[in-house]
């Protein structure tokens, strides 16, 4: 399979992240949008994904969000976190 022409569909049916104003949703799921795109385009389709495609989960592993952090440090420590634990 050529990774270099796959169109990949990601969907993140929940995401729970206590401590963040409802306002600033939108500011972090763009974050971790752009960042999951950057990884997956600089960095490739991790091998766990390619297995998983016909699955309906894929664990995207754990994080810890420090309190203070801006909604977007937030997005892209999450992102790292869920690319981090599907290319192990």
């Amino acid at each position: 399979m050529d990774l270099n022409s796959v169109i990949l569909e990601l969907e993140i049916a929940e995401l729970i992240v206590t401590g963040i104003a409802p306002q600033d949703g939108d500011r972090l799921q763009l974050a971790l949008t752009t960042e999951l795109t950057r990884l997956f385009t600089q960095e490739g389709i991790p091998h766990a994904i390619v297995q998983a495609s016909q699955q309906q989960y894929l664990d995207g592993g754990s994080f810890e969000v420090k309190r203070g952090m801006s909604p977007e440090a937030m997005g892209m420590q999450i992102a790292q976190a869920m690319y981090g634990a599907w290319k192990l």
